[in-house]
């Protein structure tokens, strides 16, 4: 009787990491990726990362094979390596995902936006006044890319404004940007008055109540 137990339980087991197994197989999928420029040639040793992912080299003949999560497909994006070359468009059809590849005219700069204490700023837009204007939102962890044109240089935090908030300084060498929070403006003595509501006037039948009307004009 319990060599029969036994080998029940040894049966169960081996199906469970039998159908375990098959079920991390159908959560693979091998696929072919192909590279080719904007005349439709095959580009060679192009080095890429799918859904950012690890990076795959097409070899030397501008093709190779990679196994992907189902679930990561279709294709959401492709980086580049070089940084001089991007992904211009990409179509995957039949287990081939082909990858048309064209220079930039620009580079990506990396940026953290802080605090005065450090803190990221997250979820929050960032435009850069440069000669084509470029707004970008920070992540999670107050990082965003910066798409620069080649002409174009970072000098000073003049360059930037930050959405709801003052820009104080930036750090050139690790490219961090630094704010805080704005502050509402203080009304002057004209603007109260200006922004007084006359009809007020009516309600005034003492000194208390006068004192009471205008105790937040200067």
């Amino acid at each position: 009787m319990k060599h029969s137990v036994f080998f029940i339980r040894a049966v169960l087991v081996i199906l469970v990491v039998a159908t375990g197994h098959v079920v991390l197989a159908q959560e693979k999928q091998m696929i072919q990726i192909k590279t080719f420029d904007e005349k439709l040639k095959p580009l060679k040793n192009i080095e890429l990362s799918l859904n950012d992912g690890a990076f795959i080299s097409t070899g030397a003949k501008g093709a190779a094979f990679v196994e992907i999560g189902a679930n990561e497909l279709p294709v959401k994006s492709v980086r580049i390596k070089d940084e001089k070359l991007e992904a211009a468009s990409w179509n995957f059809s039949k287990g081939v995902i082909e990858i048309i590849v064209r220079q930039r005219n620009y580079t990506v700069v990396r940026m953290a936006l802080r605090l005065p204490n450090g803190r990221p700023i997250p979820q929050a837009s960032v435009l850069f006044k440069g000669a084509k204007p470029v707004t970008v939102t920070t992540n999670q962890a107050g990082e965003f890319e910066l798409p620069l044109p080649f002409q174009e240089k970072l000098t000073s935090a003049d360059q930037f404004q930050v959405q709801d908030m003052k820009v104080l300084r930036i750090n050139l060498s690790e490219n961090v940007l630094v704010a805080e929070r704005a502050k509402a403006p203080t009304k002057t003595t004209r603007d109260q008055i200006i922004d007084f509501d006359l009809s007020r006037l009516d309600s005034i039948q003492s000194l208390t109540v006068f004192y009471a009307v205008f105790k937040n004009i200067s």
